[in-house]
């Protein structure tokens, strides 16, 4: 009877085997799978709740650096993230080419710690900006006060751009329609001055590589910020100007917002794409695009119209280099104009003087004059750009 058991046990364990997948290797690799794929989950946690303890860490040092500047000194950008929301919209792969990062919500995190990392560099970087500053506070003023103030503002700047410029950057305070139009009678100017040479405007207010047409009013949806250009485009396309797009698809119309510190210690939140390094990959890639576009056409003027941190020469990762062929515009509005809230449900219509791009760095400084241009060939880079003017800006109708 013994026999009889042992010899039917024996069958079963050799029988088992041939009817799964192969025989007992199949069976052998079919118990192998769970262990597997619990390892690689118990990775994928793990990833999480380091780049979470790293993105609390470096939160905590920018912190501390942001807390160590002099009251009367201003960063150009940066926020320390202390967290991150909504980040369904981000796509890893098309991000950051990292194996390790699995999901939209590693990759924010990855995206904070790296931004709160970069924000110390930047706290040690403009102790430098602000030195030159310092140092250069008189040659600054007198040659913005012998500025000669031109009757129009368009044609003036129009003349100043040297002949051999290749790369004229407009940067501009954004949300002023009166510097959209200022920016489309420009580029009329210069088509009128320049009629065979190719022209070619860049914005990063249109995704990449899209050469806008007036049909693309009708089917782009994109967020109420960036259809106010559409009118502009149409306008500059009308000079035969073409308009191509530098901008990250996922950041035209994108959601995800980060938690950040506010200079006063609150804390508040924007999106993405306005962090440090959301900034750094963006211009990245606007880079490469320009140079793809520079390799078709060499002697092409480029206009190049992005927000004025994007390319003034003191910003982080500028696109702009001092030279012979780039020439730096930073147009801001005259007076800041809009509504500030007095209490929770009310809002008054405020307008005040708008600091320029230095006033924004070093408190107690006042350039009043419209417009200023530097003869001293290194004041450019010290200040951030060749030309400021200061665009007339007015009060918009209000029903009674």
């Amino acid at each position: 009877m013994r026999k009889f058991i042992l010899l039917c046990l024996l069958l079963g364990l050799t029988a088992a085997p041939s009817n799964a997948q192969g025989g007992w290797k199949g069976w052998l690799r079919i118990k192998s799978k769970p262990p597997a794929q619990g390892k690689a989950k118990l990775a994928d946690i793990n990833v999480s709740y380091q780049l979470s303890r790293r993105m609390a860490q470096t939160f905590r040092q920018a912190q501390q650096a942001l807390q160590e500047i002099p009251p009367n000194r201003r960063m150009i950008m940066g926020e320390p993230i202390q967290q991150v929301f909504n980040t369904d919209e981000l796509n890893a792969p098309r991000i950051y080419d990292l194996p390790f990062l699995k999901n939209s919500s590693q990759m924010g995190k990855y995206l904070a710690a790296r931004n709160n990392r970069l924000l110390l560099q930047e706290t040690r970087r403009m102790q430098q900006v602000w030195a030159r500053i310092d140092e250069n506070l008189p040659r600054l003023r007198k040659e913005a006060a012998e500025t000669a103030q031109p009757e129009n503002q368009i044609t003036w700047l129009a003349d100043s751009v040297p002949e051999p410029t290749t790369q004229l950057f407009i940067g501009e305070r954004h949300g002023y329609p009166e510097i959209r139009q200022f920016v489309v009678k420009l580029v009329q100017e210069l088509r009128a001055r320049q009629p065979d040479r190719p022209i070619i405007l860049f914005t990063e207010f249109l995704p990449e590589n899209l050469q806008w047409t007036k049909h693309y009013e009708y089917t782009l949806i994109v967020r109420e910020e960036v259809s106010k250009f559409f009118p502009t485009w149409n306008e500059i396309v009308q000079a035969q100007v073409p308009v191509i797009g530098l901008e990250l698809p996922q950041a035209v119309n994108d959601v995800c917002e980060v938690r950040y510190l506010r200079a006063d210690g609150s804390l508040d939140k924007l999106t993405v794409w306005a962090c440090l390094e959301a900034v750094r990959l963006r211009n990245e890639r606007w880079q490469k695009t320009l140079t793809t576009y520079r390799a078709q056409y060499p002697d092409a003027l480029f206009i190049i119209y992005t927000g004025a941190d994007h390319s003034m020469y003191n910003r982080p990762f500028t696109l702009a280099t001092p030279g012979e062929k780039t020439f730096v515009s930073a147009l801001y509005p005259q007076r800041y104009v809009g509504y500030e809230s007095s209490n929770r449900f009310i809002g008054i219509l405020v307008a005040k003087p708008m600091p320029g791009p230095l006033e924004s760095l070093v408190d107690k400084l006042d350039f009043q004059r419209p417009v200023i241009k530097w003869k001293s060939p290194d004041l450019p880079a010290i200040a951030g750009f060749d030309v400021r003017i200061k665009v007339p800006v007015f009060l918009p109708e209000v029903d009674d």
